[in-house]
């Protein structure tokens, strides 16, 4: 299994691979269940290999739970394409491609309220540490803006929307603090 999520009203999504031949990776076919409250599957889920490709699950592996659905960005290709896949208890899979940025040294996921969110940096992106955020709506996959990610912290714990947290060591917080130069602290920014 990669993700599980858990609706409002109680069915449980999970979203995961199995091998189509040995132990290749490459050849991973990814899809998923919808299970009932006594863990049944009640559901088959597959996301349809398209002729450009079969969608696999990012490594995020995050999932983003609603009343009755629950949503998981997928990629494909070498140099990804995304989407927004939203899993209904029925099993129905709608699928919102997403114009994301090409040419970014990685990609990040995360969800808020109704919104799926994609942290990059670019090559030569200046200052160092900065980063930049789009976000999609998550039923039409519509960009709605991009914000910025000032070089705070390293690495984002929760997306809040206009705001994240995240870890950040100690060595430049104030002595009189009581914080040790390597203790690691929770961090919230407000996004640019």
């Amino acid at each position: 299994m990669v993700a599980l999520a858990e609706t409002k009203s109680g069915a449980a999504i999970a979203v995961g691979y199995r091998p189509r031949s040995g132990v290749d990776q490459t050849a991973r076919i990814y899809d998923g269940a919808v299970l009932n409250a006594g863990d049944q599957a009640v559901k088959l889920v597959d996301f349809e290999p398209q002729s450009d490709g079969p969608w696999k699950v990012v490594s995020t592996r995050r999932m983003a739970a609603s009343e009755h659905s629950a949503s998981v960005i997928l990629e494909r290709g070498e140099d990804p394409e995304y989407a927004i896949a939203t899993i209904e208890e029925s099993g129905e899979v709608r699928l919102a491609p997403l114009n994301t940025v090409r040419g970014a040294r990685y990609h990040d996921w995360f969800f808020a309220k109704g919104i799926a969110a994609e942290q990059y940096q670019l090559a030569g992106e200046k200052p160092a540490g900065y980063s930049k955020i789009d976000r999609f709506d998550m039923m039409s996959g519509k960009n709605l803006g991009t914000t910025a990610l000032p070089g705070v912290g390293f690495a984002v714990a929760c997306y809040l929307g206009e705001t994240v947290s995240m870890t950040a060591h100690s060595a430049t917080v104030e002595k009189s603090r009581g914080l040790a130069p390597n203790a690691l602290r929770i961090v919230t920014v407000k996004l640019e």
